[in-house]
């Protein structure tokens, strides 16, 4: 089914190409009588002008329903990444504590450049370090600390969905990222249930693979982390000011 745009894309070239054929071909063949040519060439003319004119209006009303909506749906896109960004500090080193250094932080503003200072910091580094203790909570309490990744990752695709015709292509790539980087943390909790098994189940296991999958699991969450933090900077760039304050 065609769209609208794309409607008027073909009658504007169809009359267009009918004023062209009408003055390059029926009248110099006198296939038409002058005059009968000279008011069909204009009328096609004044239809290819009226089609433009009715195109622009269509574009500028999207752009105005768009605008309408568009700070709802980006005000949504940073409560987002900044509930992402909540829960990757509350698994990283000094995680909690640069949230507790941010709470006696009294000015906005303030707040706002350390926080873009912390994730600039997160992004720069060459692995996100995690907190061993930290990482036995996220992995352990999946209800409070781990599933919230999980909805967040729904919240994000149901915005992708609804919107991304309206959005550009690199913000698009990186809310797809974000959603493809918090399965990957879904991979690893589903590793980490494996090994929490029986004694009996344990016993079948060998120490080789339990060793690598305790290896493997922090490893894929750090990745999964890193990705994260690097798309939340791109979106930041793209004009979605990152704010966790």
């Amino acid at each position: 089914m065609l769209s609208e745009k794309n409607y008027w894309i073909i009658l504007i070239i169809a009359f267009t190409g009918l004023a062209l054929s009408i003055w390059f071909w029926l009248i110099p063949q006198e296939i038409i009588e002058y005059n009968l040519g000279v008011n069909l060439f204009t009328s096609s003319i004044f239809m290819v002008v009226t089609v433009v004119f009715l195109s622009w209006l269509f574009t500028l009303r999207e752009r105005t329903q768009w605008t309408n909506v568009k700070n709802e749906v980006y005000g949504s896109i940073q409560d987002n990444l900044s509930a992402i960004f909540d829960g990757i500090l509350g698994v990283v080193e000094e995680g909690l504590y640069f949230k507790q250094s941010l709470l006696s932080t009294k000015d906005r503003e303030t707040r706002k450049k350390l926080s873009l200072d912390e994730l600039c910091k997160l992004k720069d580094a060459k692995e996100i370090r995690l907190d061993p203790i930290m990482l036995k909570v996220f992995l352990g309490d999946r209800k409070m600390i781990f599933e919230p990744f999980l909805s967040i990752r729904k919240s994000l695709s149901d915005i992708e969905m609804k919107y991304s015709r309206f959005f550009s292509p690199q913000l698009t790539v990186s809310l797809i990222a974000i959603q493809h980087s918090i399965e990957l943390l879904g991979y690893a909790g589903q590793m980490h249930a494996l090994t929490n098994v029986s004694e009996q189940e344990i016993e079948n296991l060998t120490n080789v693979l339990k060793q690598e999958t305790e290896t493997i699991i922090p490893h894929m969450i750090s990745l999964s982390f890193k990705v994260l933090i690097e798309e939340i900077y791109n979106i930041h760039k793209m004009g979605i000011e990152f704010s966790y304050s």
